[in-house]
């Protein structure tokens, strides 16, 4: 195998984030979900924390083979839990929706700053849009965001602190949305993202997720903006790569949470935490889905529940 040196020039491949349902505020004792899981946001911190560590990992080995010079990061909702969604969710959380949203703040900012350190980076475009979690009341507003406006949300004042925060730095160029959804045009490939808050879920799902009404969304929003070749969504703590037309493909993220009480209650399901890391080349669109797991040392493997800890 040749050294390194040896080759006249890198491949230029570009990195897409997707951040979504950290649910950072989240407080779920482990005796409440029958030893499954915990959550609180001591390890949401942590989660953060090791997704950057592996993207640190992953940076170095490929960077030997692959130019990595533009990463676009979408914040797609729900970072924060809230907490006057309903009723109950008031005893559900570690500290209050303000609290939360300095919490999310710190940890998007963190998270950026880290990306800016990775060698060769040169630029980060950063998106950002709501969720139905990020609303400031019980009125679910339009799409289920914000109350008065899409730009009622906590989501779009941490997007705007983070905004004014990171003037300073002239690789970061970031967009705060005011709508429930954006767009953009990043290594070739056309990109759309939304939350997933506006998809009526409905019944009549398999594994707890309504697939036919999220397909649909997608394509809907396919056909409002004339096509995509990447449409990004949250807000159903399934991580799943769907093809969808000829050469599209609907990303749909995982969580920081491994599932909430509601959902455990509901749809009986836990999945190990994850985000998604998508490798993007010019010309050949999406070459590698790389999931980035977040599991806290508490999480209980299949099957662990049976053997004596």
């Amino acid at each position: 195998v040749p050294a390194r040196e040896s080759f006249a020039d890198l491949s230029p491949h570009s990195w897409v984030l997707q951040f979504s349902d950290w649910h950072v505020g989240q407080s779920t004792p482990i005796q409440t979900t029958g030893g499954v899981y915990e959550q609180t946001t001591e390890i949401t911190r942590w989660q953060v924390e090791r997704m950057i560590n592996a993207l640190r990992s992953i940076h170095a080995v490929q960077s030997k083979g692959y130019d990595i010079r533009k990463i676009l990061v979408v914040f797609n909702g729900d970072l924060l839990e809230g907490d006057q969604m309903r009723a109950s969710q008031a005893r559900g959380i570690d500290r209050l929706v303000t609290q939360q949203a300095v919490e999310v703040f710190d940890l998007a900012g963190y998270a950026l700053r880290q990306l800016l350190t990775l060698p060769g980076v040169e630029e980060i475009e950063v998106h950002n849009v709501g969720g139905n979690h990020d609303r400031t009341s019980q009125k679910p507003g339009n799409a289920g965001l914000g109350e008065l406006d899409y730009v009622d949300t906590y989501s779009w004042l941490v997007g705007t602190l983070l905004e004014r925060a990171l003037a300073d730095e002239p690789r970061i160029k970031m967009t705060n949305w005011e709508t429930y959804f954006g767009y953009t045009q990043f290594c070739g490939q056309r990109i759309i993202f939304e939350h997933g808050s506006s998809v009526r879920l409905g019944v009549g799902s398999y594994g707890g997720i309504p697939w036919y009404p999220v397909v649909n969304g997608a394509n809907k929003l396919m056909d409002m903006l004339g096509g995509a070749e990447l449409v990004l969504m949250g807000h159903v703590h399934q991580p799943a790569v769907i093809p969808i037309k000829q050469r599209t493909w609907l990303v749909m993220n995982g969580s920081l949470p491994a599932t909430t009480s509601w959902v455990q209650a509901t749809m009986k399901s836990v999945r190990e935490p994850t985000q998604w890391l998508l490798n993007l080349h010019e010309e050949h669109g999406v070459v590698e889905f790389h999931p980035i797991y977040a599991p806290p040392a508490s999480f209980r493997k299949d099957g662990s529940i049976w053997t004596p800890s």
